[in-house]
């Protein structure tokens, strides 16, 4: 009878036990399909198995922004990030998910973090550090990296929606010279200039994004409020 225990043993323990790896791949599966709430569960259960695994928590917290629970996914890249602390995916996406509950402020700090962790001295620096910075850290190093251009542009709407339109100012010229979504930038920065009262500069802007980018909200800028 002994070969019988050691079967029973097998079975509840090691010998049945599925491997970190198999989980994250059984839960993509499962997100592929749409059931988030299941690859959910298998997520955990591969972050039970392997701490470490860093894409566990990643797609578990892109399940949670699947069924809209923005608060429960900065939650999993919390998790991500106690681990890795300058893992530039989590911080760009749970800066994303703070910025959807209007949690702004928290959502700028989300991005300043993912800009130091790319190898940003000071998020407020001058544009001339700014341009040397981006030179040196567009290059992607891993599958958790985000452009440098990317973050800087969300961080300049961030900085709109928290009405500090000079902070996102520069954010969006740093974004034009790299020719990043030039269209939208030029009617951002139209944005800008018309809170400053500066009618011209506005509409200068908002041609700009309009005539050579097809901008649509600049269109209706420029209707509005230039001749």
């Amino acid at each position: 009878m002994k070969w019988y225990y050691i079967v029973l043993i097998c079975l509840s323990t090691s010998c049945n036990t599925k491997t970190a790896e198999e989980y994250l791949q059984e839960g993509h599966a499962a997100g592929v399909t749409g059931n988030y709430t299941q690859a959910i569960a298998l997520f955990d259960k591969a972050i039970a198995t392997d701490p470490q695994l860093k894409e566990a928590y990643i797609k578990k917290a892109f399940s949670y922004e699947n069924l809209k629970k923005d608060k429960a996914a900065v939650a999993a890249y919390k998790a991500l990030l106690a681990i890795d602390t300058a893992n530039t995916r989590a911080l760009f996406s749970a800066a994303r998910c703070c910025y959807r509950m209007k949690q702004f402020t928290e959502a700028i700090s989300f991005y300043n973090k993912a800009l130091q962790a790319k190898g940003i001295i000071h998020p407020t620096d001058t544009m001339n550090r700014k341009q040397i910075t981006i030179s040196r850290a567009t290059k992607a190093t891993n599958g958790f990296d985000v452009p440098l251009y990317e973050i800087y542009f969300n961080r300049g709407i961030a900085y709109y929606a928290n009405l500090q339109y000079p902070m996102g100012f520069y954010d969006f010229e740093t974004c034009i010279a790299q020719n990043y979504l030039p269209g939208d930038c030029n009617y951002f920065i139209g944005l800008y200039w018309l809170n400053k009262q500066d009618a011209k500069k506005a509409c200068e802007s908002f041609r700009v994004a309009a005539v050579l980018y097809g901008n649509a909200e600049a269109r209706k800028q420029l209707l509005q409020h230039c001749k």
